[in-house]
């Protein structure tokens, strides 16, 4: 005979994905974005079930994201009983990806997105990057790289394998949690790429970047701000605190791209 009890969520954002994993038995009981009505998440589970049972464990995980737009990353865990069980916390926004102001979604799919070039696929635990041959320059950067991941987040399978496996510290540092997931970048494409703009670096201080000695793909460089972040301030500081001009900071790069192979004066800009 059936035991039927809710799980409830009353402070969820239609539109968001929803899993239930019950990490007592580990079996995922829920995975999908559902219709809510007034923002009110509920589904029934039988605790006479083999997936369910009174006293197991329930990990809820929430993602969301919209154009431009995304919340972050929920997770919470209850014990269910012969009441059932609720989860009454809220989303809170994720300003960094709003202020990045890009829709994460366009790099997916087989032709990502046409005015860059580049696509975003999943594989394994890896992010793989491919940029088209008739898009140049051949850049990506970390804001763009991460919009991708919020959206990835929400698919079936993103929410499982993906999920808060990166944090973003500011808008230009954006941290891998190798604990969540081994996550790495692989370029796929026959460019060589410059991945640029701002940081984004691995929790257990490893490389980022996924390489295959038996695979014969374009190389990625790593720039990580640097320039932006810790020289142009001071260019313009020996200018008075007048604001550096293009072509002051155009020098500057020609400078420190000569160097660029000295690891040992630059350790955070690295080819691999």
């Amino acid at each position: 005979m059936a035991t039927n009890v809710n799980i409830t969520a009353p402070v969820i954002e239609d539109g968001s994905r929803i899993q239930l994993y019950n990490m007592t038995k580990s079996v995922e009981l829920y995975n999908q974005e559902p219709d809510l009505t007034s923002n009110t998440f509920s589904t029934t589970v039988d605790l006479d079930s083999s997936e369910v049972s009174s006293t197991d464990t329930i990990r809820m995980r929430v993602t969301c994201q919209a154009g431009a737009t995304a919340l972050l990353p929920l997770e919470v865990i209850g014990v269910i009983n012969s009441a059932g069980l609720e989860f009454p916390q809220s989303q809170q926004d994720d300003t960094v990806y709003n202020d990045i102001d890009i829709d994460g979604s366009i790099f997916a799919g087989p032709n990502g997105d046409s005015t860059s070039g580049l696509t975003m696929t999943p594989d394994g635990s890896n992010i793989l990057i491919n940029l088209s041959d008739t898009v140049s320059p051949y850049q990506v950067t970390a804001q763009q790289i991460y919009s991708y991941f919020a959206y990835l987040q929400t698919t079936a399978d993103g929410i499982t394998t993906f999920y808060n496996a990166i944090t973003p510290v500011d808008g230009l540092n954006f941290r891998i949690n190798v604990d969540h997931a081994d996550l790495k970048i692989q370029n796929t494409g026959t460019n060589d790429i410059n991945l640029m703009g701002g940081r984004l670096f691995r929790s257990n201080e490893t490389s980022i970047i996924y390489t295959d000695s038996s695979q014969s793909y374009g190389t990625i460089t790593h720039d990580t701000g640097f320039l932006l972040q810790y020289i142009q301030p001071q260019v313009e500081a020996a200018l008075g605190n007048s604001v550096a001009s293009a072509t002051d900071m155009a020098t500057v790069k020609a400078d420190v791209a000569s160097i660029k192979p000295n690891t040992n004066l630059i350790t955070a800009i690295y080819t691999s």
